[in-house]
């Protein structure tokens, strides 16, 4: 995976690999916001505050939980795509003939 320009992830199970994923992805910026009482007696003021924080874009236990039907594209340079699985099967109109003999 370190020199690749091209990463395809789908059915991530162990640890190492959904951590290493959700690291590649990056992290975003989320807003909090708060509402806390400024006194304790009925009829008192509100106070509301945001915070800003930083999270994964995609966690590693979210990676893990993905639907098998999905996938992560990590192609250098352009930013992660998550999407469907194509799946396609070598049928009858597939031949070797035009693949180069390490191939065939």
């Amino acid at each position: 995976m370190a020199n690749s320009d091209v990463i395809q992830a789908f059915a991530i199970q162990d640890p190492f690999t959904s951590d290493r994923i959700s690291k590649m992805l990056g992290e975003t910026t989320i807003w909090l916001r708060r509402v806390r009482a400024q006194g304790r007696r009925e009829g008192d003021r509100y106070l509301r505050d945001f915070e800003e924080r930083s999270r994964p874009l995609v966690r590693a236990d979210e990676l893990k939980r993905l639907n098998p039907q999905c996938q992560i594209l990590l192609v250098r340079p352009y930013q992660p795509i998550a999407t469907d699985k194509i799946i396609q099967t070598l049928g009858t109109g597939c031949s070797s003939k035009g693949l180069p003999k390490s191939f065939s």
